[in-house]
């Protein structure tokens, strides 16, 4: 894999055992085991409120790593930062993945075999789909438009529909490239989380403070 396929901006993905942050042409792992400050509320209420399945502990472990994830102040500021930083997650994972099908330029100069091929294209209009679903989302969050089922419906259709899709074609060809699975994997994380709170702020209208 050329260096080149890496040259993206700053996108965070995490596996089970380090946080990787892409920033620039180069990588730089943070071991988990380092001592983290305590998680704020708001986010331990996104991570553990959702009535679709969210693995609690990778969600606890991924959205305290994004500083306006962590700035947010309230349920509004903190939906909109969730669902952006899954819009640059999907699309950093969507420029990977169109440099692992046109790595020189072209689809002919692929090192990819043609089973391989076809699942990552897929996964790219897969990745399409998620970005397109996350922008509509936060669109109406921003106009604060908290008709629950409706943003809710996009979230979810991004975040397991679509992810589904994508997982199962690569399954099938073995296909184990960990920075694809990494980016493909928290796409829930992003999308269920924000479920969570858009939840509170259909029920409440308001914004929940995080206490000092």
């Amino acid at each position: 894999m050329s260096p080149s396929i890496l040259s993206y901006p700053t996108s965070i993905f995490l596996t089970s055992s380090i946080i990787v942050v892409l920033i620039s042409t180069s990588i730089s792992p943070v071991q988990c085991s380092q001592p983290s400050p305590p998680v704020p509320r708001l986010i331990q209420r996104a991570c553990s409120n959702a009535s679709i399945t969210i693995n609690t502990e990778l969600c606890l472990r991924v959205l305290p790593t994004i500083p306006k994830v962590v700035a947010a102040r309230d349920s509004f500021h903190l939906t909109t930062a969730i669902i952006e930083s899954g819009i640059s997650n999907a699309s950093a994972t969507l420029r990977y993945i169109e440099a692992l099908l046109y790595e020189g330029g072209d689809s002919v100069d692929s090192d990819l075999g043609s089973g391989e091929y076809n699942a990552v294209a897929q996964c790219k209009w897969s990745f399409v789909d998620i970005i397109s679903r996350f922008s509509k989302a936060v669109k109406e969050i921003r106009r604060h438009n908290y008709e629950f089922k409706a943003t809710s419906y996009q979230l979810q259709a991004a975040s397991t529909d679509y992810v589904r899709t994508c997982a199962t074609g690569l399954a099938e060809v073995k296909f184990d490239d960990q920075v694809l699975l990494t980016g493909l994997n928290v796409v829930p994380i992003f999308g269920i989380s924000a479920i969570s709170i858009i939840r509170d702020l259909h029920n409440h209208d308001s914004t929940h403070r995080v206490e000092a």
